[in-house]
């Protein structure tokens, strides 16, 4: 009898042992991997969004605007940065 516990011991933890490993490995791949993306994210988010606000203190090229503003919507920056860089590419093409 007690030379069967050991191995139905460990019959009975094998799942437990393939899950926590599972588990493991789906973790270090949210945050070392998923993480990582999300930050670049962020940090792409963020430089269009200071090439956008750069453009709009200056007499800025028209096409060039226009192309800053596709860029910071495709990367989601804060929608009153775009509103505003529209109102100034309006202003531009009247001047213009």
């Amino acid at each position: 009898m007690k030379e069967q516990r050991p191995t139905e011991r460990e019959e009975a933890f094998k799942d437990m042992d393939e899950g926590r490993g599972s588990y493991k490995t789906g973790m270090n791949k949210l945050i070392l991997e998923d993480r990582s993306k999300y930050r670049e994210m962020i940090d792409s988010r963020n430089a269009k969004q200071l090439e956008l606000v750069e453009m709009i203190k200056d007499k800025a090229d028209v096409n060039a605007l226009k192309n800053s503003i596709e860029a910071a919507e495709s990367v989601m920056v804060k929608p009153k940065y775009i509103k505003r860089a529209k109102k100034f590419l309006v202003f531009m093409e009247y001047i213009k």
